[in-house]
């Protein structure tokens, strides 16, 4: 993994994004639960290149300040940096922007896994 490695993507915000349709009665523009897609999509892909077969990245903590809203149909882009890797954890930090400037701020991790044991070790929830 390359430490400073960016990585940005951008989306236009539709209305399964909204705000709303996670909680009611808040406002309709691009929802938080929507942004944290983002951020941790961004964050995955930034280094997906970079992993072994098998294996994937989990995202275990943010750090989110989401300061501006956005309206629908808008497009945001959101940007990630590596800043650091500690064994199989993997700290970013990302931001946002729509087409009026920054919208959030966030530090995320996120840990290399393999992909089959995480989901082998959901389905044995099943059976509890």
């Amino acid at each position: 993994m390359e430490i400073g490695k960016v990585h940005s993507c951008r989306i236009q915000v539709t209305e399964d994004m909204a705000a709303n349709n996670a909680v009611t009665g808040v406002p309709h523009v691009f929802g938080t639960p929507s942004l944290v897609a983002l951020i941790e999509r961004t964050s995955h892909e930034a280094v997906a290149g970079d992993l072994d077969e098998g294996q994937t990245t989990v995202g275990c903590t943010l750090d989110l300040s989401h300061s501006s809203p956005t309206p629908i149909h808008m497009e945001v882009e959101c940007r990630t940096t590596l800043v650091k890797q500690d064994g199989i954890m993997l700290y970013f930090e990302a931001e946002a922007m729509d087409g009026s400037g920054r919208i959030c701020t966030c530090k995320h991790s996120r840990a290399i896994v393999d992909k089959a044991r995480i989901e082998a070790k959901a389905a044995k929830k099943t059976q509890m």
